[in-house]
């Protein structure tokens, strides 16, 4: 039998890789659901075969390197797109003229006392809310039409009778059966497609928008953060339609108490090791000094995506 082929080689290589994956990502969230802790250090996350990193989202040396996994809207023209509050409802125009207002409420509408991640989660939420008002309703104006840089981002949030859907949501849910892990809410599930009207334009990247009240700290993943990961990356797995790759990127825009925020990316290496990396933490307290254009950017980024994401050594 001669050599392989460079389709055949890479084709072996790709069906090796997605069953270490997915033994891989089975047994981290076999570890995540059996012994739950709120937050994972450094040395907790190499037992469960996790590395975690940082990245600065804006360094052009890591944006033009194998590592970035997605690539921001640039500057320039992330600014070409602004929101009409003309156009806006009254819900709307609160929201973005209250934003600093903090909701200081300390009990639910029956008079029992919130928890602590509970009335951080009430403050965040409306951070997610301005952030994702920003990307459904911002326009550029073009000679024929405006455009909206929801849409023309290209990432479509999940549809009824998307495939994923029929698959079981697990970490997705928000909520485990015990009070050590504060509840979280995905609000946003997004897949990339360059042309929607062609099946074979969608990539198997994923990008999350979440918010949990819970606190987070540089150096730690919150388990929504990785339990999220794991389950999107085990049901990218199972589906027929990314049965002939081995790439399965996601991004987190994950927002948590008290109004703050991170981009988290991840893949697995080619040694079955989960490699995240979290960008600094950033406040969103105020509105005017928030870093929304940032968010915004890679809310509306590019996946990156051929032979040298899937196969390298990302080190």
């Amino acid at each position: 039998m001669g050599p392989l082929s460079d389709d055949d080689g890479r084709a072996a290589n790709r069906a090796s890789l997605r069953v270490k994956y997915k033994k891989a990502v089975m047994n981290l969230i076999e570890a995540l659901m059996s012994d739950p802790k709120p937050k994972y250090r450094s040395d907790d996350l190499m037992k469960l075969r996790v590395t975690l990193g940082s990245f600065n989202p804006v360094d052009q040396e890591f944006l033009t390197s194998n590592i970035c996994l997605f690539k921001p809207m640039s500057s320039k023209q992330i600014k070409g797109y602004s929101l009409d509050m003309s156009r806006q409802h009254e819900g709307h125009r609160d929201l973005c003229n209250n934003y600093d207002k903090v909701d200081k409420t300390t009990t639910d509408g029956l008079g029992r006392p919130l928890r602590s991640w509970e009335i951080m989660e009430r403050q965040v939420v409306t951070t997610f809310r301005y952030l994702n008002l920003h990307f459904e309703s911002s326009y550029k104006e073009t000679k024929r039409y405006p455009e909206s840089l929801a849409k023309s981002a290209n990432w479509y949030p999940f549809r009824e009778g998307n495939p994923f859907g029929d698959l079981p949501r697990g970490l997705l849910v928000g909520r485990l059966l015990t009070n050590q892990i504060p509840q979280w809410r995905v609000r946003g599930r997004y897949e990339w497609q360059s042309n929607y009207r062609k099946p074979e334009t969608l990539l198997p990247h994923m990008m999350l928008v979440m918010y949990t009240g819970e606190d987070a700290i540089e150096g730690e993943l919150l388990f929504c953060e990785l339990g999220c990961i794991a389950q999107v990356i085990y049901n990218r797995l199972q589906q027929k339609e990314f049965e002939n790759t081995s790439l399965f990127p996601v991004l987190l825009i994950s927002l948590f108490g008290p109004r703050r925020g991170r981009l988290v990316q991840a893949k697995f290496n080619k040694s079955g090791v989960l490699k995240v990396r979290a960008s600094p933490i950033y406040s969103f307290m105020s509105k005017a000094k928030a870093p929304w254009d940032l968010f915004l950017r890679y809310h509306a980024c590019e996946p990156r995506d051929g032979p040298e994401i899937e196969f390298g050594d990302d080190e």
